[in-house]
């Protein structure tokens, strides 16, 4: 995505030979040049790397944080009344909206979620189960360090396995995904092609097997890490064609 040069790049690999976590204190040269690549990346939204970079204290947020979710009107929400954002539309604005909604009393109540639970906060995420890679995991979810050994197994089973990567997510960058099913030793039975939605390209795709086991993998143009919130009306038509037993 010329979000690094070719020469820090290949510095960076070269110093670092493909630690980048957990670095030797005395590879100054490494530690350099892993310094390098976060300035270049550090204002890059990682989520989806062509969206604006937000900071958490937007004013949609700090005006709404400020205060407890729990006092906002509980029997409806105007959302076309909350203020509006003084700068640029950050995606994260839509999560701001979908929590003020879920805790709306009209909604709950729609929904059939008991009394007793009025007082309890829905949330987006829970940001408690996040693991941190630079600290011990200390409960229970975290448990399973790797599932590759797992889709191996899966390997020798009877099942089909439909695998996709938005390619403007670094997050999970798209190369990563191909790098795991590379390492499942699967039989590429269908050369790299794009799959097309409305006669316009929605990404590229290859199918693997494994005698009676199958893995599509498709990448979605323009997608970013939940490749369905950013692309979906491709999603949808790769999933149903994939369901329909069809080529994407």
């Amino acid at each position: 995505m010329a979000l690094l040069s070719d020469s820090i790049y290949k510095l960076t690999e070269d110093n670092c030979q493909g630690e980048h976590l957990n670095v030797d204190p005395n590879n100054t040269l490494c530690i350099h040049y892993l310094q390098v690549v976060d300035k270049c990346l550090e204002r890059i939204r990682t989520a989806h790397v062509l969206e604006p970079f937000c900071e958490s204290s937007n004013a949609i947020k700090s005006h709404i944080f400020r205060r407890d979710l729990r006092s906002l009107d509980k029997t409806s929400v105007d959302i076309m009344s909350l203020p509006q954002l003084q700068k640029q539309w950050c995606r994260d604005d839509n999560y701001v909206y979908s929590s003020i909604w879920a805790n709306s009393r009209d909604v709950r109540e729609a929904l059939n979620i008991r009394e007793e639970l009025n007082e309890i906060e829905w949330v987006r995420c829970n940001e408690t189960l996040h693991f941190h890679f630079d600290k011990e995991p200390v409960s229970y979810f975290h448990n399973v360090p790797s599932v590759v050994s797992y889709h191996r197994n899966l390997t020798d089973k009877n099942c089909r396995a439909l695998v996709y990567s938005g390619d403007h997510d670094m997050v999970v960058p798209y190369m990563a995904t191909m790098n795991w099913i590379e390492s499942l030793n699967l039989l590429a039975v269908n050369d790299w092609r794009p799959w097309f939605v409305d006669e316009q390209v929605a990404g590229y795709t290859v199918k693997y097997s494994n005698h009676e086991y199958s893995l599509t993998y498709a990448t979605v143009k323009g997608g970013g890490h939940t490749a369905p919130e950013y692309k979906p009306k491709e999603c949808l038509r790769m999933l149903m064609r994939w369901l329909a037993k069809e080529a994407l």
